[in-house]
């Protein structure tokens, strides 16, 4: 205390104490991003009345969030969720998400059981980085926050429409307002009309503020059930409900709506009359009622209209028959629902199908066609077609109508297919027809059979239908019909010197190989049962090899494990080493399947090799003066693979002075040896050696020529003289005597 600040003293200290608990301080960083745990300094501070912090409080506070979305959790990351924190040392660090952008929000902390309570600053949440365009379609609303909602409505296809709007959001459908300006957009999911017609979209589009402004005008020419999906440079794409396009007005146009059926027909015999109704992008034209279709014909004809819906290809049927003969035409009338001319939009002036069926009628007489009735076929190799691959061929007249023969006739089924071809007359096949051989009674006109086929077709093969038994003069009937390869049972291995031919397998006799020397494998094909390559057979695999043996001294043969396949047939280098002389197959397996033994191999063993482990000089390592001992020459290869059929000539025995040699007449058999003798006439330490000459010595490499032309092996002999040879006499009888003088003494 001072009085006009004179005096001034320093009173004693004074501590001041925290008061008890009155409020607390929450303090949220700001702004934060949606989606994304809350960043920065995020507290809640126990504080006194005069906001001095209070160490001391263990609290327990309830949270309350002022914000949508707002989720309180306790631990880092964001993880556990929670509406209450526990103070340590008067103070606790809040963990916040919420997905959904807003502004100007708090949070709330109340003690648990009090009424102490502390509001935290107005923080923001901002959208995260575009992921997502997102598409709004009509019948839909876009909601910031929370994306679309509402039942998408119909379209027609070939009609134009307006997509609601296109929104830049994040991964939470929140807006992101800094996506702004022109844009150029790519558009996919709905498919081209089966004209081939592409859908039309707006692809120049002006966004403010995260939402597009350009009229999205949009034309879809597919009828289908289909989503959009838009991106900008590939990105940020987001697929569309659901929106179902239904097919356009029915066209009359010729190339559109069809009336078909046979050309000719016989007195007074119905022929089925098929109606197809498509739109102008010639999508079929479903569920046209059938009193909405009349079939119309020229004068005495029966006709029987359709009693039945166009099914889901457009297509429903009605009956013609006539009684008299000569060209008759079949025409459609279409009622009460729009017909249009191939432009989609102007009504047709006559309200009938351009398409009429031109139909010859003529009497009932002897067939003069067989006709294959079924459409092309495609089986997979070596399988029955089965129930609904059937194969149909019926006898005709010359006016395509069904006509029964005039006597007993045959008609045998032929393919070009250089496979394994037979027919069978159940859809299990399992009774075959002889010689392809289908017989027809005068009550009969039409039969059918079932396929197999072991030979998968380039494109197609062609059917024929000849008759070779029966009265009547009848040309001949074709039909083409696919067979595709059947699942893969078998990783063919194509060896040096053989050629791959698809549906056919190997030929060629395989080249010999030679131990420790690389080689490529021409090439693994994956295959069904019968050879043909199934195409789907791709990418990289990781085979097991099994089959050739380690070699005698126990090196493994070297495979090329990892391989690249394309259309089923390999494209890696399959470089290979074999170790062990001997003839064998090789298999090829993925994952334990497919494995198919190759043709025979043989592998020749390597070039002689000089090392003192692998070829060898033995015999005994006594011996007596001028006598023989036999010499064993052991030819081995790098690897221990006995050198047979080394001619003697090859090989000569070479030894310390005074030795006669008798040098090998043999060449070496199946254990790579051959044996010569050698003797000497003085004693002491010898030693035998054996050249190679003509052919390649090699060191232990096996490839680097040996530099003298000898086997390191040598035979160490010690010579000495033979033992005198004495003489012993047996005397048998006589006198014993007894008696005598010793001598020498």
């Amino acid at each position: 205390m001072t009085e006009g600040e004179l005096y001034g003293n320093v009173s004693s200290s004074v501590t001041v104490g925290v008061g008890s608990l009155y409020k607390y301080a929450v303090v949220v960083a700001t702004p934060q991003i949606a989606g994304i745990c809350f960043t920065g300094t995020n507290t809640i501070t126990a504080q006194d009345h005069w906001s001095n912090p209070i160490t001391s409080d263990a609290s327990i506070v309830d949270m309350t969030p002022n914000g949508t979305g707002i989720i309180f959790y306790s631990s880092p990351g964001c993880s556990g969720e929670t509406m209450q924190y526990l103070l340590s040392s008067g103070q606790a660090t809040m963990y916040i998400k919420t997905n959904v952008k807003q502004s100007g929000k708090t949070v709330m902390a109340t003690r648990y059981g009090g009424s102490e309570t502390g509001t935290s600053n107005n923080f923001t949440v901002n959208p995260g980085s575009v992921t997502k365009l997102v598409v709004t379609l009509p019948g839909q609303t876009f909601a910031d926050g929370s994306g679309n909602s509402g039942g998408v409505t119909n379209q027609t296809a070939g009609n134009s429409f307006n997509i609601v709007s296109l929104s830049a959001t994040d991964d939470y459908f929140n807006v992101n307002t800094s996506y702004s300006e022109t844009k150029t957009l790519a558009y996919s999911g709905p498919a081209n009309a089966p004209d081939t017609t592409p859908s039309s979209y707006t692809t120049s589009v002006n966004f403010t503020s995260g939402q597009s402004t350009t009229t999205l005008v949009t034309i879809l020419y597919k009828a289908e059930a289909t989503t959009i999906t838009v991106t900008e440079g590939g990105l940020y794409g987001n697929v569309s409900s659901s929106v179902t396009v239904d097919p356009g007005n029915v066209s009359a146009d010729t190339n559109d709506s069809t009336v078909t059926g046979p050309s000719g027909a016989s007195l007074n015999t119905d022929i089925t009359v098929t109606i197809t109704l498509k739109d102008t992008w010639r999508n079929p034209k479903s569920s046209v009622a059938a009193a909405n279709m009349t079939i119309g014909a020229t004068a005495t004809a029966t006709i029987t209209q359709p009693t039945n819906a166009t099914d889901a290809n457009g297509q429903t049927t009605g009956l013609v028959k006539w009684s008299d003969t000569g060209m008759k035409t079949v025409n459609v009338t279409i009622s009460t629902i729009t017909l249009v001319q191939n432009d989609g939009i102007t009504p047709d002036a006559d309200g009938k199908l351009d398409n009429t069926l031109a139909v010859t009628v003529s009497s009932a007489g002897a067939p003069t066609k067989v006709v294959f009735t079924n459409a092309n076929r495609t089986i997979t190799a070596g399988s029955c077609s089965g129930a609904s691959l059937s194969f149909t061929i019926q006898l005709q007249d010359a006016g395509s109508s069904p006509t029964n023969p005039t006597g007993s006739t045959t008609i045998q089924i032929t393919t070009g297919s250089t496979g394994t071809f037979k027919i069978y007359s159940d859809d299990i096949c399992s009774t075959e027809l002889t010689s392809g051989n289908i017989n027809f009674t005068t009550a009969e006109n039409t039969k059918t059979f079932y396929m197999t086929d072991t030979k998968k077709s380039a494109t197609t093969w062609t059917a024929t239908a000849h008759k070779t038994v029966g009265p009547d003069t009848i040309t001949d009937g074709t039909q083409t019909y696919t067979v595709n390869a059947g699942s893969v049972t078998r990783l063919v291995i194509t060896l040096l010197n053989q050629t791959f031919t698809d549906g056919t397998g190997n030929s060629g006799s395989v080249a010999n190989q030679t131990a420790g020397s690389s080689f490529n494998i021409t090439k693994i094909s994956a295959t069904d049962n019968y050879f043909n390559i199934n195409t789907s057979y791709g990418g990289s695999k990781t085979l097991t090899y099994t089959g050739p043996a380690n070699a005698p001294d126990t090196t493994p043969p070297s495979y090329t494990t990892s391989v690249d396949f394309t259309n089923g047939q390999s494209t890696t280098t399959l470089v290979t080493i074999l170790y062990k002389a001997e003839a064998t197959t090789v298999t090829v397996t993925d994952t334990g399947n497919y494995g198919y033994a190759s043709s025979l191999v043989t592998v020749d063993p390597g070039n002689v090799s000089a090392d003192t482990n692998d070829s060898t000089v033995t015999g005994s390592s006594t011996a007596y003066t001028n006598n023989n001992i036999t010499i064993t020459i052991t030819l081995k290869d790098t690897w221990r693979n006995p050198k047979s059929s080394v001619a003697a000539g090859n090989m000569t025995i070479g030894a310390t002075a005074t030795a006669t040699i008798t040098q090998p007449t043999n060449a070496t058999d199946a254990n790579g040896q051959t044996t010569g003798l050698v003797k000497w006439s003085d004693t002491g330490v010898k030693t035998v050696n054996v050249t190679i000459s003509t052919i390649t010595l090699v060191q232990n490499d096996g490839i680097t020529p040996d530099a003298d032309g000898k086997l390191d092996n040598t035979l160490g002999v010690t010579v000495s003289e033979a033992p005198v040879q004495t003489t012993q006499s047996e005397i048998k009888g006589g006198v014993q005597i007894r008696g005598g003088v010793k001598l020498g003494q």
